[in-house]
């Protein structure tokens, strides 16, 4: 992990969550084009940044805000947090990022979708190419979106 906002999907993820019905209590939202934390963690990091950034926020509280019509306040989930919701509530599962090592010692990460049946899982996509592994997870999540 390079940047704490990496465990977060990006705000284009999180308004295709929002289209789906994801509803979800967070610890984050998205404000306009920054990421803003519950006051429990007291701080925020800036999109436009590659640095983490903290300041006091104590006005702000649980997010459940995916229930209103806006989308310059929009609930930024965790990856994890999305991942349990894609298996829960439509039986899609991220098998986790692998790190591949090519023979010329070249690197790429592979992320495989599954659909869980009653008896067994199905493969429904599996994506490649990837240098890095939140990538690899956050193009996981965008494909599985389309795919509910």
């Amino acid at each position: 992990m390079k940047n704490l906002k990496d465990l977060f999907v990006s705000k284009e993820i999180a308004i295709k969550l929002k289209e789906k019905g994801f509803d979800e209590t967070c610890l984050a939202v998205y404000r306009g084009f920054d990421l803003y934390f519950d006051k429990m963690i007291c701080g925020y990091v800036s999109d436009l940044s590659e640095n983490t950034e903290f300041s006091t926020n104590s006005d702000l509280n649980r997010y459940d805000i995916n229930k209103k019509e806006d989308t310059y306040w929009i609930t930024a989930p965790m990856l994890v947090q999305v991942i349990d919701w894609l298996r829960e509530k439509h039986n899609v599962e991220l098998g986790s990022p692998k790190n591949i090592i090519f023979n010329g010692g070249k690197r790429h990460f592979r992320v495989s979708i599954y659909k869980i049946g009653e008896t067994k899982k199905g493969l429904l996509q599996e994506l490649s190419g990837f240098n890095e592994y939140y990538e690899a997870l956050n193009t996981a999540v965008e494909q599985a979106l389309k795919l509910i």
